[in-house]
């Protein structure tokens, strides 16, 4: 891999308990490459914008980097407040900055760490991948020294809970031991909401039966007869059934959403947040920007999109190798294909003297995608040039796309250290640049996992409603439910709210999310899922569930091993055909569904998948066995435990991400992330088949199956001769 591996961050000094951590994991926090500038949206009390405020930052940098020819520099609302050499590569580097007054306002402030980065002794373009800085995420961000705790009083104060050391937000959901489904359910919904009403990024979810100790959120539900038997002394006014009070611990707030019944409770869930009045945040323009990017830029529809929008800023560049990133959400039901280009109308120019090889090169999720070659070497300037990019690169979901210059010189040859220092203008990138996205088909190919995690499709459609089953429901599986659950609300921007069923799905249900242990789910669901049930219990045999402490009724749902005639039955069926007819039969089967639910593509079934023994969880998406355009979603693991464990990791932005395909795989040990992509599939009608989506759905389609188009345009052919040797037949001799 030409990208180095992720350095464990170091921790640099004491750590605050007022500190106002980023909320980004280690991953987001590595600046690699010779100029990277990123930017986070900080939210900020009242009483903490009145008060005295600092600027905090730890961090490490490779060995190879020229301390002389490089800076770091923190900028808060486009303001520059620290710029330092990056010189710790032996320990940490610690920057201490006093804010000036008035420089933070309340609600939404951005924070941008920009880093320039030259190498000590090579100075080719293949030694700027050896360059990189590490910032910490546990010892990075702002410190009021007087503000004290958070005084919580109303909702809005949890968005100034601060991420944990790990750039996550603990919400601890407190149930009682026997709390059965219904209870289980509503705290889930409740969690969801606050979730989203919280703008946590990165929510990660424990179950327990008190509050704790640690920082975060801690949420209560219940009618005030269950709160009484649980020991809670709390006054419940009628006309607040939403209590909001600081925590046991510093940094923690408790959220108590009680009612005299079940039907009370159930309203006050409904108040915490509703699609219908959806709660505004204020904060500066920049903060506001930073908000928005860091989410990904969310298009809709067809649309020109200013990359200073997408937050890229413009920038002159004394390098060899130029990098600039920004993120767009497609929509779920945005039909990935070869039927049209997007583009990138680049203002850019660069200098005279430049190498002949010299371009500009786009890369969409980690993929090549598109170039422009620089060739004049009398250097250029140049106004909206056009850099057109296949639909087909991009996803449904979450997009990163990269911007790299490629700008390198006859004189990097001489590597001389202190032209480095003060080296000229090679590269100028204006952030009035723009990406062009043209019509788009709109008809959901599933399954689709980077779908499912950037909007929570298909699980937000009412009107199809999913269920959710927890076939063992222990505290580490219900809270990593939990935590999928709030991770998908937080992204989709609505919660997702499903019945809850401690049982095992069966083959006739429709749309589900299904959560558990490997040994806590029956085969035939584990193969509907796609993964193969006999290799996967191979390669996990001595990795088994411990005694969890339960939640409400446990209904197992284990199965022995299949038997041989079982085993020896499915390969023949699926070996053996039926003559032509048959033939013919599975070809209509496959186009246009088995059960007569959506269009199939003529493509091979998709293979089964075996995780590696380093998988410590599997996010499986696949046709519910019940057809009808249904989703089945599983997520699994060896135990327990590493389900919990590993599904904390994953809910971080630069895994979540990346989530894609049917099937994806995660070894903590390694990082790999494995994607299985789509072979099969299947589409879900999302929008009218109007003309004008009709043929982009069309066009799309056959680009995708160009065994189909080929046999098709064969056939026009035939009836075309067939057509005129008659017409010549019959008419020729007169002529």
């Amino acid at each position: 891999s030409r990208r180095p591996a992720i350095a464990d961050p170091a921790v640099a000094g004491q750590r605050s308990t007022h500190i106002l951590r980023l909320g980004a994991d280690p991953r987001q926090l590595r600046f690699e490459g010779e100029t990277v500038s990123k930017a986070w949206p900080m939210f900020v009390t009242v009483a903490q914008a009145k008060t005295h405020a600092r600027m905090r930052l730890a961090y490490t940098n490779a060995v190879s980097v020229m301390a002389e020819a490089s800076k770091l520099t923190v900028s808060i609302n486009d303001v520059a407040v620290a710029e330092t050499q990056i010189a710790a590569p032996n320990g940490p580097g610690v920057l201490n900055v006093d804010l000036p007054s008035g420089l933070l306002e309340p609600g939404y402030n951005a924070l941008r760490i920009s880093v320039q980065q030259r190498h000590k002794v090579d100075c080719s373009i293949g030694a700027t991948y050896e360059l990189w800085t590490q910032v910490d995420p546990a010892a990075t961000g702002l410190i009021f020294p007087d503000a004290g705790d958070i005084q919580a009083a109303d909702l809005s104060d949890l968005r100034a809970i601060s991420p944990d050391e790990a750039g996550a937000t603990l919400i601890r959901a407190v149930l009682p031991p026997d709390a059965g489904p219904s209870s289980v359910e509503r705290t889930l919904r409740a969690v969801g909401r606050l979730a989203l009403r919280g703008g946590f990024v990165r929510p990660v979810v424990d179950v327990a039966t008190e509050p704790g100790t640690q920082p975060g959120l801690a949420v209560i539900v219940g009618t005030t007869e269950e709160l009484r038997k649980a020991r809670r002394d709390l006054t419940i006014a009628e006309n607040e059934p939403v209590v909001v009070k600081p925590g046991s611990a510093p940094g923690q707030i408790e959220v108590v959403v009680a009612g005299q019944t079940d039907a009370d409770v159930d309203r006050a869930i409904e108040s915490l947040w509703s699609p219908a009045s959806p709660q505004q945040v204020g904060g500066t323009p920049a903060g506001m920007e930073a908000l928005v990017a860091a989410g990904g830029y969310r298009v809709n529809a067809a649309s020109t999109i200013r990359l200073r929008d997408l937050g890229v800023h413009s920038e002159e560049f004394t390098g060899r190798l130029f990098r600039t990133t920004f993120d767009i959400v497609m929509p779920p039901d945005f039909f990935s294909a070869e039927y049209g280009k997007a583009s990138l109308r680049v203002d850019a120019g660069y200098a005279q003297g430049l190498d002949p090889r010299s371009q500009i090169l786009v890369r969409v999720n980690d993929r090549d995608a598109a170039s422009l070659s620089l060739p004049d070497r009398g250097g250029d300037i140049f106004r909206k040039r056009t850099i057109a990019m296949s639909l087909a690169d991009l996803r449904p979901g979450f997009n990163e796309v990269e911007i790299e210059a490629q700008v390198g010189a006859p004189a990097d040859a001489a590597c001389d250290p202190l032209a480095a220092v003060a080296a000229p203008k090679r590269f100028v990138f204006l952030e009035q640049s723009e990406l062009v996205i043209p019509p788009v088909a709109r008809m959901a190919r599933m399954p689709s996992l980077s779908a499912t995690t950037a909007s929570g499709f298909p699980y937000l459609d009412r009107a199809t409603p999913a269920k959710l089953f927890v076939p063992h429901p222990d505290r580490a599986t219900i809270g990593a439910a939990a935590t999928f659950l709030a991770r998908t609300a937080v992204v989709s921007g609505a919660p997702v709210d499903v019945p809850l069923s401690f049982s095992s799905p069966d083959m006739e249900n429709g749309s589900a999310i299904i959560v558990g242990a490997f040994n806590d789910l029956a085969q035939p669901v584990i193969e509907a899922a796609g993964l193969d049930y006999l290799a996967t219990r191979q390669v996990w045999p001595k990795i088994l569930p411990k005694a969890g402490e339960g939640i409400g009724k446990s209904v197992p749902a284990r199965t022995g091993m299949p038997s041989r005639d079982e085993d020896l039955y499915k390969q023949w069926s699926q070996n053996v055909g039926s003559g032509f007819l048959g033939e013919v039969s599975g070809l209509f089967d496959r186009i246009v569904g088995s059960k007569g639910a959506g269009l199939r593509f003529w493509k091979q079934e998709d293979d089964k998948f075996a995780p590696s023994a380093g998988d410590r969880i599997v996010v499986a998406q696949s046709a519910a066995p019940s057809g009808g355009g249904r989703t089945w979603t599983l997520i699994t693991a060896p135990s327990e435990e590493s389900l919990s464990a590993a599904m904390r990791e994953i809910v971080a932005p630069s895994l979540w991400n990346r989530l894609g395909g049917r099937i994806a795989a995660y070894d903590p040990a390694t990082g790999a992330l494995t994607s299985i992509p789509v072979e099969g599939g299947y589409f879900v009608e999302t929008a009218p088949l109007t003309i004008g989506n009709l043929r982009l759905v069309a066009a799309g389609w056959l680009s995708s199956n160009l065994g189909l188009y080929v046999l098709g345009f064969m056939l026009v052919c035939v009836a075309l001769g067939l057509a005129t040797a008659s017409v010549v037949r019959r008419y020729g001799a007169r002529c």
